[in-house]
């Protein structure tokens, strides 16, 4: 008889534990999670005015720059979750420009950016994330190299705005979309691509453009790796 009781409560823990195991690949719902996340950039400028009014000399090209973040992301449904996100950025370009003499030269435009993804709309398929949303980034600071009569590249902080002129030539606010994808490895690693646009100018200088309003706009993309902190 305990031979028969024994066999009947280890087939029923057995079932019940076949039941209610949760799949590898399936993820969980109804919980929090929260991933710092870092890595590196290129980001430029695009539209008519920066080509044509800003780096007069030419195309704008691409420049490197590190970026730092913590998320913090909801798990709705199986393949739908809601992420959060607040990054530190290092964005801006390669610029061409002219001195006194006409002679074009090279030089970096840099600008710093706190930025909020205020909600990623993601879609989960085992350990692929798809995402999309929209972003809006503040200005911490931003400067540009130019020449001084000597020839020598100085940095000019005058772009970001100064005590008698506080708005400066760039725009203190950025905002646009992003969309990207993450790759999970194991249960707490991750590795994304990420890439954002802006859809509103950045710079303020209102005789750029024929029109009256500037047509500058940020670009970026990012390689990015991530630690989950919480599960």
């Amino acid at each position: 008889m305990k031979i028969i009781l024994i066999s009947l409560l280890l087939g029923t823990f057995g079932a019940t534990a076949q039941v209610y195991q949760p799949l590898p690949d399936q993820p969980e719902t109804g919980i929090l999670t929260i991933s710092l996340r870092g890595g590196a950039g290129l980001s430029t400028v695009v539209g008519r005015d920066a080509s044509d009014s800003l780096s007069v000399g030419g195309k704008p090209g691409y420049k490197t720059g590190l970026t730092l973040g913590l998320s913090v992301t909801s798990h709705l449904k199986p393949t739908f979750w809601l992420g959060h996100e607040l990054w530190l950025q290092q964005q801006g370009a390669i610029v061409h420009l002219r001195d006194e003499n006409g002679q074009t030269y090279t030089s970096r435009l840099r600008i710093q950016y706190l930025t909020i993804y205020p909600a990623n709309f993601i879609w989960v398929q085992k350990s692929l994330r798809l995402y999309v949303g929209p972003y809006v980034g503040m200005v911490l600071a931003a400067s540009i190299q130019r020449k001084d009569p000597a020839g020598h590249l100085q940095t000019d902080a005058s772009v970001f705005g100064t005590a008698q002129t506080l708005t400066g030539d760039v725009s203190k606010i950025d905002a646009g979309l992003c969309l990207g994808m993450d790759y999970t490895i194991g249960n707490r690693w991750m590795v994304g691509l990420r890439l954002q646009r802006g859809v509103i100018p950045i710079w303020n200088e209102n005789t750029l453009s024929q029109a009256g309003q500037s047509t500058i706009y940020n670009q970026n993309g990012m390689l990015t790796v991530g630690y989950q902190l919480s599960r």
